[in-house]
This record gives C-alpha cells, sequence and structure tokens, in this order.
C-alpha cells in the first residue's frame, strides 16, 4: 500500500476515521458485561465437569469460581499463583483429557492396541492423511490412548502462519472508494489469507484442531463477497474457530453471534426494531443449532426480535450493541414468554430436544460416516453431549470411543473433500511439489474455494464432491501428484 497521497485523500480518510470512532464511543456500547470473559466462562464449565462446583457459567469472576479453582490446583499437586485470575487453562485441560483417558480404558473394545491401519484410521477421520512417523508414534498403544492424544492436541496454539496483511495499520476498506488502487488489494488479502490457512494445514503438528476448525468454518459460513470483502473479518472469524472451536457448543454459538464477519454476512448490522432483518435469526435456529423443521415462521420473527441492535464498530470490528435499535417487548419463544436478549435466545433454543441430536449428527458425519446413517449410539452420545451442557470435548471424545468409529463397516465411508483429499496427500507422502504453492487454487478447481462457499447453507459435501465434472480433475490432479 502506498502511504501518501494528496492532501484531499489524506482528509477524507481521517474523516472517515474520526466519524468511526466518534460514532463507537458516542453511540455504540459493548453487546456484552465490560466485566465478562469468555475464558472464565471455559474454567467454570471445566471445574463443573470436575465436579468443583463454581457457580453459574456466567464468565464473571467471582469468589466461588476462585474458591473452585484454587481446590482443583491444590488436589492436583499445581502450583497457585499469586493472583488466581491469571489461570491457565491448559492445566484444567490436560487434567480432564486425563480423566477421559481413564474412563476410556474401562471400555473393553478401547484396550485392543492400534494396528497401522487403526492408527491410520484415526488420524485420517481427525485431520489430514497420516504420514508413516505419525502412524508408528501411536502403534501398540491402546485405543483408549491413541484418542486421548487427539484430544489433547486440541489445545489452542498459536498459528504457524499468520498471512501479511494483519499487520497493516489500517486496512483498505475505509479508502477503497477514494483510490483506486486497492480495489485490488482485498483480493490480494484473501490470496494470503487462503495460503496461510492451507500451510498451516500442511505444517501443522496437531492436523486435528484444522480439521475441527474446517468444520466450523463450513458450519458458520461467511464468504468474502458476503462480508463486502473485508479479509480481515474472515481472519478474525478463523481465530474465534479455532480459539473456541474445542470447548462449549453453547459459549461457541454466544461468540459467534458477536462476530463481525457473520453480523454483516446475515445482515445483522441492519437489524432493528422498526425493520427487523430475520436472516441470522433464521440461520441460527436451521443451520447452527436446531435443524429444519424445528421451528415456526413465528420463532424466527421472534428471535429477530431479541437480536436487534447488535452490531459491529467499523474501526476495530469490536462488537457493540445500540440500545436505541433494540426491540425490548416481550417475546414469544418456543412457549415462553419473556424479553429475551441474544444470549437469553441461545439458552432457549439449546433447551430443545433438537440441539444436541443436531450437532451430534454432523460430527457423525465428520468423524464416523456418510455413507451409513447413524445407529443407537448417536442417541447415547447426544444424551451425554446434552448432560454435559453441550461440551465440545465430550462429544468429540464419545464420538471417538463408539464402537462405530472402529467398525470395519464404518472405514472408507467418507467422501474426501478436496481439502483432504489434496492435503492429505502431502501430509501422508511428506513430498512437497513445485506447485503446492498453487494448492488452493486447486481446492478451489475442485469445488472447494476456502472463504468463497456456494451459499449461507456451505459446501453441502458427501456425493457433491465427485460429480462428473469433480471426478475427472480429482484423477488428474492425483496423477500430477504421483507424477511428481
Amino acid at each position: 500500500m502506498k502511504y501518501f497521497y494528496p492532501v484531499r485523500l489524506n482528509l477524507r480518510i481521517f474523516s472517515v476515521f474520526w466519524l468511526n470512532l466518534l460514532f463507537y464511543f458516542c453511540i455504540g456500547v459493548p453487546s456484552f458485561a465490560d466485566n465478562y470473559d469468555p475464558k472464565v466462562e471455559i474454567l467454570q464449565r471445566n471445574l463443573t465437569i470436575l465436579e468443583y462446583p463454581s457457580g453459574p457459567a456466567d464468565g464473571l469472576w467471582g469468589k466461588t469460581t476462585a474458591k473452585a479453582y484454587s481446590s482443583f490446583l491444590n488436589d492436583h499437586d499445581l502450583s497457585v499463583p499469586k493472583n488466581l485470575k491469571s489461570f491457565s487453562l491448559d492445566k484444567i485441560f490436560d487434567v480432564r483429557v486425563n480423566k477421559i483417558r481413564k474412563e476410556l480404558a474401562k471400555i473393553s473394545h478401547l484396550n485392543e492396541k492400534l494396528n497401522v491401519r487403526d492408527a491410520s484410521h484415526l488420524l485420517r477421520r481427525t485431520g489430514f492423511g497420516a504420514h508413516p512417523f505419525e502412524v508408528s508414534a501411536l502403534v501398540k498403544m491402546t485405543r483408549a490412548d491413541g484418542i486421548a492424544i487427539i484430544l489433547d492436541g486440541l489445545k489452542t496454539k498459536a498459528r504457524l502462519n499468520k498471512p501479511d496483511f494483519v499487520n497493516k495499520n489500517i486496512p483498505p476498506y475505509f479508502i477503497r472508494h477514494a483510490i483506486d488502487e486497492v480495489e485490488n488489494e482485498a483480493e490480494q488479502h484473501l490470496y494470503q489469507l487462503r495460503n496461510s490457512w492451507v500451510n498451516e494445514m500442511l505444517a501443522t503438528p496437531t492436523p486435528q484442531v484444522e480439521k475441527l476448525t474446517l468444520f466450523w468454518h463450513n458450519h458458520f459460513v461467511s464468504s468474502f463477497e458476503g462480508v463486502d470483502e473485508k479479509t480481515h473479518l474472515l481472519y478474525l472469524q478463523q481465530n474465534t474457530l479455532r480459539e473456541y472451536g474445542f470447548s462449549n457448543f453453547k459459549l461457541l454459538v454466544q461468540r459467534m453471534l458477536l462476530d463481525p464477519g457473520l453480523l454483516l454476512y446475515l445482515s445483522n448490522n441492519t437489524n432493528v426494531k422498526e425493520n427487523p432483518n430475520e436472516n441470522l435469526a433464521r440461520e441460527l435456529l436451521e443451520l447452527f443449532t436446531l435443524g429444519e423443521g424445528t421451528y415456526s415462521e413465528n420463532t424466527v420473527k421472534e428471535a429477530a426480535r431479541s437480536l436487534t441492535g447488535h452490531s459491529f464498530n467499523k474501526i476495530n470490528f469490536s462488537p457493540y450493541f445500540e440500545k436505541d435499535d433494540h426491540d425490548f417487548g416481550i417475546k414469544n419463544i418456543f412457549s415462553q414468554k419473556k424479553n429475551f436478549d441474544a444470549f437469553e435466545l441461545v439458552d432457549v433454543i439449546f433447551e430443545q430436544p433438537s440441539a444436541a441430536t443436531f450437532l451430534t449428527s454432523k460430527f457423525w458425519k465428520l468423524y464416523i460416516s456418510e455413507l451409513n446413517p447413524p445407529n443407537a449410539e448417536l442417541s447415547s452420545i447426544a444424551n451425554k453431549f446434552q448432560e454435559s451442557d453441550f461440551d465440545l470435548l465430550v462429544l468429540i471424545s464419545e464420538l471417538l470411543a463408539s464402537k462405530a468409529f472402529w467398525e470395519e463397516s464404518n472405514r472408507g465411508t467418507i467422501i474426501k473433500s478436496p481439502v483432504d483429499l489434496l492435503v492429505g496427500m502431502v501430509r501422508t507422502t511428506g513430498h512437497i511439489t513445485k506447485a503446492s504453492h498453487l494448492l488452493s487454487e486447486r481446492l478451489a478447481s475442485l469445488g472447494q474455494n476456502l472463504f468463497e462457499h456456494p451459499n449461507v447453507a456451505g459446501w453441502p459435501g458427501a456425493g457433491s464432491w465427485i460429480s462428473s465434472t469433480n471426478l475427472i480433475g480429482r484423477q488428474l490432479e492425483i496423477n500430477s501428484f504421483l507424477a511428481s
């Protein structure tokens, strides 16, 4: 980006800057309590699961949470910091994974030793491909220990690759209409974002994180064009999915209702009490939480009223709540009458019977099978998921521990997405070709253009990956890779 412009242009840039800043401080207010911390909520939820009562999972630090955390540290011979609020989620995550491993070890079919086929199956389902070194590290462990290793790798880690544009001080969006030369810059940023993610998939030692992030990327859909080519929003959204995608589903849904990319993509920035916009409310119910046919049109309208006034600041993309645009009237949602706000709306949605089975079914297709329908195990897994108040570590561990996951009849029953196919080939062989830098374009040619979904429902997956056109393209890519 050039740094010197005519005076008239500079005035325009700074005018936009100060007008937005004035709007943020004078009109917009944060859309959640100033002392709310999602990390505190994660801590509270984990302490509760480990049977250390920490009060409600409200994200607010108090004496009850401090006492529960202190007891947890003492009971596990962990050092107690001078300031308990400087807690480590990694410590409590490690204890949870170890507890899960011990519980899984009590199940007979999980005490079987992993052979090469089993280890490869576990790695392919939870990541991309299976390199011989990765396989050999798991062989002769028990299945329970192998699952624990996969779960342990879900801990949030720093990205290996970060796109260059995130370090720029002023995104081009504020001056797009002031100078023609920046109109192509957003496309360059999208190219950087795609390549940085593909490189992360290729090089990361924890592909299970990227596999899960890719799943959420196709669950909470936002596209480059749909966010008005504001690539920063897509980057921030991806970080949120990576950071909270293995914590708690209710919490993740709440974080996404504050996500500027999703708010813009589904037009909630124009959702005001005088003219409610139903886009976000409809997809929240149908695509994100409950599934089609589980709600009425009136529920959509009432949910949209609960989401009025939620938008984001155009300078730093932080969420805010505009009181004057919010409908504070009584809403009737699932036969409950109340002045629901956005988070109370999430609570009542997750009280519905289909909330647990909807996501469990999607994860079944991710980890177990797209072709063989779920069996009775799914109901049991969904019940445990619901009883945990929608803890994602419970959901993932139960699916990987299920008999269905290890059955021969479910192996080879997931049609590889272009990412699974191409990234998996590279990771399995460890071979980087001269054309590896074009991998994101090749994914697009096979129908999986990252950050450019076909519609709000995302890529349909399954048989759509092997249409007559795509099947030829996939064969050509495989032949080209093998020839190299």
